[in-house]
Order: C-alpha cells, then sequence, then structure tokens
C-alpha cells in the first residue's frame, strides 16, 4: 500500500490530555512510559491545520506480520522457554516496522512545499483506529493479532498554496530608494 486517501481524520483530546496515555495495563500499570513527552513534543492537530494547512490527508500502512516473526523468534530460542508474551514485545521488532514505514511515507511527502509527516499521530489528537476504519481498516489485538499495522499519516498541500503564499504582496516589501 502506498498513500491511502482519508475521507476524515477523527480527532480527539484524550489522545493528547492523557486519558488514553495513562490509562493502566497489565504491561504498563502506569499507562504509556512515554507520556507526558510524546504529546508534549508534538503539535496538536488543530494547531497544524490552522498554522499551515488545509492539508489533503493521507494514510501510510505498514503490516508486520506478527505471527511469523513470533515463530522465527521461537525457532531462533528454542529451549529458553520464552512465552508468547515476551516472543511478540514490540522492543524486539518495533524500531525496524517504524523505519520501513518512515522510509515509506518520506517518499510522498515534500517539505519544501509545506508537506507534513505526522509519526505518531495519536499524540497530535487523532483517533487512528476510528480515523481508519472509516476507510474499512481494522487493526487486530491481543495475543490473537496475527497482523500489526502502523499508520503515519501524511498533510499534503497544493503547491499553488504555498506559492500564493510566498509571492503575496504582504510578503514582498519593495526595495525604495
Amino acid at each position: 500500500m502506498s498513500l491511502i486517501p482519508l475521507e476524515e481524520v477523527v480527532y480527539d483530546y484524550r489522545a493528547r490530555d492523557g486519558t488514553w496515555c495513562t490509562k493502566s495495563s497489565k504491561d504498563y500499570p502506569k499507562g504509556c512510559p512515554n507520556f507526558p513527552t510524546c504529546p508534549e513534543n508534538h503539535r496538536d492537530f488543530h494547531y497544524l491545520e490552522r498554522a499551515f494547512g488545509p492539508f489533503t490527508w493521507y494514510a501510510i500502512v505498514e503490516d508486520f506480520n506478527i505471527t511469523e516473526w513470533e515463530s522465527k523468534q521461537a525457532e531462533r530460542h528454542k529451549g529458553e522457554g520464552w512465552s508468547r508474551k515476551q516472543l511478540r514485545n514490540p522492543r524486539h521488532w518495533q524500531k525496524g516496522v517504524m523505519k520501513r514505514l518512515r522510509d515509506k511515507a518520506l517518499k510522498h511527502v515534500n517539505f519544501l512545499i509545506g508537506d507534513i509527516l505526522l509519526e505518531i499521530p495519536e499524540a497530535h489528537g487523532i483517533d487512528v483506529i476510528r480515523t481508519m476504519a472509516k476507510i474499512d481498516i481494522k487493526f487486530e489485538w491481543g495475543l490473537q493479532a496475527k497482523t500489526i499495522k502502523k499508520v503515519m499519516l501524511v498533510g499534503k498541500t497544493e503547491e499553488h498554496q504555498v506559492l500564493d503564499f510566498l509571492t503575496s504582496p504582504s510578503r514582498i516589501k519593495s526595495k525604495e530608494r
């Protein structure tokens, strides 16, 4: 898959205010270990739209076959007694998947004309699950998941928007002699 046009980007402030980030789970009783740094280091989606938009939004999805990974890791660590949870631990595979996704995404982003890349859409306030559901892309959860989906969003500007801005009379100062 390459660029997937989005009909709508679903914003939910709970993705930024800590409501979701601090939700406890078995693995993380205090919530995401990257909170509050993660949302603090990413601009709010509405700010980006107002300050630099409007954008036409696209998703880039990387599908990762976690079942295949688990099988390979089980073979690799045979006799070491690793549990399924240990074999599927994101620490072992997530950086590689994110690098492949970022490389794919960067092929479609032209920063010089104002395109933007949201590498962690949730940190910007995007409800990725509901956004992707609007285009019939579903996610699998837990140990029963066969495929993990990682998503980045690309905001594309029209070249003429940037050129109009750069050449607008209010931006050009004439030299008076």
